[in-house]
């Protein structure tokens, strides 16, 4: 039974460009998340609203740890 080896694949910038991708993404879509939701008082588009706000993230930081990867020489 073989056990997990780091294989040395993803430099430096994979996981900061991640960090730095999703932390922006956050506080951007989170203030106008803020101002949807104090603005708009119909429960349903709060919720549509808020799954709109977690893809978008995690999409974010999807992308940025693809790009994070094929920044590495190595790969």
């Amino acid at each position: 039974m073989e056990l997990y080896r780091h294989s040395g694949k993803i430099g430096l910038a994979g996981p900061l460009l991640v960090t730095l991708c999703g932390s922006l993404t956050a506080v951007v879509l989170g203030v106008v998340y803020s101002y949807f939701i104090v603005y708009v008082p119909l429960i349903y588009l709060n919720f549509v609203a808020n799954a709109v706000f977690g893809f978008a993230i995690g999409g974010a930081v999807g992308w940025a740890a693809k790009s994070g990867r094929s920044c590495c020489p190595t790969c």
